[in-house]
Parts: C-alpha cells; structure tokens; sequence
C-alpha cells in the first residue's frame, strides 16, 4: 500500500484498484480531511476532480491524486445526497481544485462549501443541472431527430445502389 492509500484508508474503506489505482471510500463529512491527509502525505498532484449521478444511491465525487515522486496514486471517493447535495471544498489544498468544483457546480448541481470562487464557470445554473440523469435535455425533446432525415429523400436526389450491386434504373 502507497503512502496516499494509507493516508486515506484512515479515513475510509479501501475499495480496491480502479484502473490500476487504489480507490478509498470515505464518508461526505471525512471528505476534507482526508484530502488533507493526502496532500500531507505528498499527493501535490491533484489530477481530477470529477462527479457521477448514481440516481437513488446520490452523486459520487472522486479526486485523483498522485505524488510529485514515484508514481504513488489514490482515488478518493465520497457519495453525497442528491437531495441536498455539498461538500466542503478542497481549494485550499490544490488552487486547481476550485475550477473543478465550479464545473462540478455547474453540471451536477452540488455546491463546495468554503469555496474561493463558485462563480458559474459552463452553464448559468438556471434550471436543473444538466448532468442528472432526472435531468430532461428540452432542446431535444424540441428538435426533430437528425438521423430521422434520409438524403435520399430530398427533391431531385438520385438514390444510390451500394458497392457491389448493379444500378437501380
């Protein structure tokens, strides 16, 4: 077990390898401190801060850490309510970190509290966040569906024999 690992599990589960990385699960209100513990631990690389809608189960945020030596990594991973969903921000540790929050703001809905900076970043947050799955995405449900139109129903178009096959008179 690296020293990243080690310092999360203190906080969580270890949950195994997840592409070649070990994932540590720990609760939404351990979230800060076990980042914390791996940022002290030399995980100075924060290399994603990403979210998932796990519908009835809530939203998922991972981080992506790695140590500046040595390959060391750790996914750590904390579920919050999709009813209310927060978490405590982790920009005080990684400055990149805050970017990431405000895209995960924007697309899942979930607020940092404690952020630096939780200005709209993508959307304008009108509205239900568009990466829920409950999410209903209007504009297609307004639009005509575009693999619904045939060229070769267009005025004056020839229809085309595939390869191989002789041409239709």
């Amino acid at each position: 077990m690296n020293a990243l690992v080690e310092a999360a599990s203190a906080f969580g589960i270890v949950d195994g390898r997840v592409g070649g990385v070990v994932a540590v699960d720990v609760p939404a209100d351990q979230w800060v401190p076990a980042v914390s513990a791996v940022f002290a631990a030399g995980g100075v690389y924060l290399d994603a801060l990403a979210a998932a809608d796990f519908e009835a189960d809530g939203l998922q945020v991972v981080a992506h850490v790695m140590a500046d030596e040595g390959g060391d990594a750790v996914l750590v991973r904390t579920i919050v309510s999709g009813d209310d969903p927060s978490l405590a921000s982790a920009g005080e540790l990684w400055a990149g970190a805050t970017w990431h929050e405000r895209e995960i703001t924007d697309l899942f809905g979930i607020t940092f509290t404690g952020s630096i900076d939780d200005r709209p970043l993508l959307t304008d947050r009108d509205g239900e966040p568009p990466l829920l799955k409950s999410s209903r995405l209007d504009e297609r449900y307004e639009s005509e569906w575009p693999g619904g139109f045939d060229p070769a129903d267009k005025p004056g178009a020839k229809r085309r024999t595939p390869l191989g096959f002789e041409d239709a008179p």
